[in-house]
């Protein structure tokens, strides 16, 4: 995998986020999460980036006039 390609690609497309998510289980209740996502609509790129680093990969169907989309996402 090209890193400048992949950097300026997450320039594009990607984000870093803090989710805090629900846990019934947590002392709390829910807990604070890092997460970095990309999404596209094209799937050869992001299925690259996910047999490259691991972690989750999406299908977002397609929705009005949006096309289907394909999000990874390390947490």
């Amino acid at each position: 995998m090209n890193y400048k390609y992949l950097a300026g690609f997450f320039d594009g497309e990607g984000n870093i986020g803090i989710a805090n998510t629900l846990d019934k289980n947590s002392k709390n209740g829910s807990y604070w999460q890092m997460y970095v996502s990309l999404v596209n609509t094209h799937p050869v790129v992001i299925r690259e980036i996910h047999k490259e680093f691991g972690g989750y990969l999406y299908i977002i169907p397609h929705k009005g006039k949006w096309k289907q989309a394909y999000k990874w996402t390390v947490k």
